[in-house]
């Protein structure tokens, strides 16, 4: 059986890699899972928490202190978008199993022909389905898989495909230093949106994401750094503004290519934060991330795109944590999580 999994995963991994030019569907998969996710910049592979979450960015980071808890996350985006995951994991020795589904919902919209006649109205939502499982070496390294089924229905047209997640991780064991790597949504979709132009299913490619982070705290200061590398897949991040079109001497517009230079794209590979431990209990989180402020600014206009923060109180029966950050001058996002105990809950 184990083998079988194996080979399914590799397959994947295989069929992903071989697709990587050009756009990608299901990109709701990069959205912040939580609030902790959110305060550090969107996503992190290299800081274990004792959250079941951390194993949505990378299955290696799923550990026993999450053993029989359950985990509510809700988010609110930009034009009252809703986001939730829920999660529940279990520990057998030194193998971590755990659940989780990912939820967003882009709220109701007014259907119409190409007649401009009413249809009536349509609702549009996104699933993701993550099956975990990570297992510890030894007390330095662990390793992790995630088996993800998708599914998008927006109005009367539908998605399904099929991810998964391959991930390490490395402590050392004075827990001040740490480095995680996670292959992230390598897969398929078997079912498209339309037919193409011979009526055959039209398939897109999945947003594969190759991450590497490292976390650094201080034996004798209240401060932890993280950096987080991410799309190493793929080196040019180039766009174009649509937003921004140019005008010629005969009347015609075109977009505008961003050209981006090099150490400009190195840094939209990045994202950095910064924990401030006050205390046993209470982490405060702050953090940057360079893509995000560079393809969300409003030209003309200044913002704070690309800046998240946060704050994460851990306790022995639950975690709570809140994060907000903002990706367009005005809007802000807010996530609120919390992670139950449901063993510590039962005892009296």
């Amino acid at each position: 059986m184990r083998k079988f999994v194996f080979n399914i995963i590799i397959l994947l991994f295989c069929l992903s890699l071989s697709a990587q030019n050009g756009t990608s569907i299901y990109q709701y998969l990069s959205a912040p899972v939580s609030s902790r996710m959110a305060a550090l910049g969107g996503t992190n592979v290299s800081l274990r928490s004792g959250e079941i979450t951390d194993a949505i960015q990378n299955p290696a980071l799923l550990t026993a202190e999450a053993h029989n808890s359950l985990s509510l996350n809700f988010g609110v985006y930009v034009a009252n978008t809703l986001s939730a995951t829920v999660g529940y994991a279990y520990t057998y020795k030194d193998n971590y199993f755990a659940v989780g589904v990912q939820y967003m919902d882009y709220g109701k919209f007014d259907g119409a022909d190409e007649l401009d006649i009413s249809t009536g109205k349509f609702s549009a939502r996104d699933f993701a389905f993550s099956l975990i499982y990570g297992r510890r070496i030894n007390d330095m390294f662990s390793v992790g898989a995630t088996l993800k089924p998708l599914y998008s229905s927006y109005e009367r047209y539908s998605s399904f495909a099929m991810a998964a997640d391959i991930g390490a991780y490395f402590i050392t064991r004075d827990s001040l230093f740490s480095m995680g790597l996670a292959l992230r949504n390598a897969g398929v979709q078997f079912k498209g949106f339309h037919d193409d132009e011979d009526g055959r299913q039209y398939r897109e490619k999945l947003p594969i994401d190759l991450q590497f982070g490292m976390s650094l705290r201080f034996r004798h200061a209240p401060f932890r750094f993280h950096v987080t590398f991410h799309n190493l897949q793929k080196w040019n991040l180039d766009y174009q503004f649509t937003n921004h079109s140019s005008t010629g001497l005969d009347g015609s517009s075109s977009t505008q290519t961003n050209k981006i230079k090099g150490i400009d794209m190195f840094f939209r590979h990045t994202i950095w934060a910064v924990d401030i431990l006050a205390g046993k209990y209470v982490c405060l989180t702050a953090s940057y991330n360079h893509r995000r402020q560079k393809e969300y600014a409003a030209l003309g206009f200044k913002s704070a795109a690309g800046l998240a923060f946060g704050a994460q109180l851990t306790m022995k029966k639950f975690h709570l944590g809140y994060g907000v950050a903002q990706y367009q001058k005005g809007n802000w996002t807010h996530h609120i999580s919390l992670q139950l105990n449901i063993q510590h809950l039962m005892k009296q």
